[in-house]
């Protein structure tokens, strides 16, 4: 099976969960749903993939890297379709094709601490305010510092033959993903 089948598979039986487990069935409250529990699985596989399953998914990003392969045009047996190997595959294809630099970043284990103390204040939704303006400030900072690094000869992210970016970063679309992931939810979030 490709892999972009897989994605598919796991994100519509994720909207049909949220619509059988909640009774709300407006589309803007299922959106807002799966975007805090994206949210809240991503700090939990930050500090699972800090301690655990760093070398699983530096393996498939080398994997990714060396054969110029993506996963969404890769086959892959129905094992991928436990969200535990997909997200690890969904990493991997972020770290080769958009931020090699993000498989060293995570190595610093206050990065695990502070992606622990961010995944506990969701829990607690009155402050779920402080966490989107931290989310938003912490854009900012990767973005700025993603810039630099695509201008920078020393960085792994350098805009080269091998690892172009194009314009206005093109060549790596997941970097829009971030732009939706850290900019347009927690702003539909709010106005919803």
């Amino acid at each position: 099976m490709k892999g972009y089948m897989i994605g598919f598979i796991l994100l519509l039986s994720n909207i049909l969960c949220n619509i059988i487990i909640t009774d709300d069935t407006a589309m803007k409250n299922i959106i807002t749903k799966m975007w805090l529990e994206f949210m809240i699985l991503g700090y939990i596989f930050k500090f699972i993939y800090s301690y655990y399953i760093k070398d699983k998914l530096c393996y498939y990003t080398m994997y990714l890297v060396n054969k110029n392969k993506s996963i969404w045009t890769s086959y892959y047996n129905y094992s991928m379709l436990l969200p535990s190997h997909f997200i690890c595959l969904l990493v991997a294809e972020y770290c080769a094709n958009t931020d090699r630099e993000y498989l060293y970043i995570i190595d610093n284990i206050n990065y695990s601490d502070i992606t622990i103390l961010l995944g506990l204040i969701y829990y607690y939704y009155y402050n779920i305010y402080l966490l989107i303006l931290f989310q938003f400030f912490i854009f900012i900072k990767y973005t700025i510092n993603y810039i630099y690094q695509i201008n920078s000869n020393k960085s792994v992210n350098m805009n080269s033959i091998d690892f172009p970016t194009g314009y206005l970063l093109l060549k790596r679309p997941l970097f829009y993903f971030n732009i939706i992931y850290y900019i347009i939810m927690p702003c539909y979030f709010l106005l919803y």
